[in-house]
């Protein structure tokens, strides 16, 4: 007699197995691929902030030019002074040289409706995310200028502690007479390069 052979049915962890091959490997590859593409895209091109720290000279809105016969070990002075307009009152602000600094000023001019918040700030959304790395100040100063969650811009009238973290642009030189100037309420604010 000739028997015909018959296939046995799966054993449920041969079944598992196959399902999991046939589903998770394509699954982890795409997630390797996600994982590769986003470190090497981390890394940056020329131009992205890797000229923070070395010397130069930086206009707000012309971006940073390199030192001309300079060394890498001499100090430059940086220009990065903007006016700060409320109502009749001004005030010159110095910003940090950073990518956060550089992007807001390419901003300038730029008028905001800024809020009333605790007493000791006021906040406006920026129309664009600046560039950046938050960190926590401990104590913020009067006349502080900060950037919250990438595109809120803070302005600071009281000097007080803080565990937030901010992005700093810079600081009001001379901050007497702001927290007059700001007032109690929402205020109109004029930022705008030195002339």
């Amino acid at each position: 007699m000739n028997a015909e052979r018959v296939k046995p049915p799966p054993h449920p962890i041969t079944e598992i197995a196959d399902n999991a091959m046939r589903y998770a490997l394509p699954c982890l590859l795409s997630a390797l691929g996600l994982l590769f593409s986003a470190a090497f895209s981390a890394c940056g091109t020329p131009g992205d902030d890797q000229t923070e720290g070395r010397p130069g000279t930086w206009q707000p809105g012309g971006g940073a030019t390199e030192n001309p016969g300079g060394s890498n070990d001499e100090q430059t002075d940086m220009n990065l002074s903007i006016l700060v307009t409320v109502s009749d009152s001004q005030f010159v602000a110095e910003l940090e040289d950073n990518a956060a600094s550089r992007a807001f000023a390419g901003m300038l001019p730029l008028k905001l409706r800024m809020s009333e918040l605790n007493g000791n700030e006021k906040y406006a959304d920026l129309p664009a995310a600046l560039p950046g790395t938050a960190e926590r100040p401990g104590t913020i100063r009067a006349g502080d200028l900060m950037v919250w969650s990438g595109d809120c811009l803070v302005l600071f009238y009281a000097t007080f502690q803080s565990s937030y973290s901010y992005i700093r642009l810079g600081r009001i030189a001379d901050p007497s007479g702001l927290a007059a100037a700001v007032g109690a309420g929402d205020v109109e604010v004029l930022f705008s390069a030195m002339e």
